[in-house]
């Protein structure tokens, strides 16, 4: 777990995991993602 999830909301983590996205990928690879989940093992847990 990133300590950047650390008390932020699923809608702030999804925009994290995007920003990284966005900012990392190159263009040629977003044709491979497909799902990111901005959730923590525990939070799957509770599920």
């Amino acid at each position: 777990m990133s300590r950047k999830f650390a008390g932020k909301r699923l809608k702030e983590k999804q925009d994290l995991i995007l920003s990284e996205l966005v900012n990392n990928l190159p263009p040629e690879d977003w044709g491979q993602v497909t799902l990111s989940v901005g959730v923590t093992p525990e939070e799957i847990k509770s599920f």
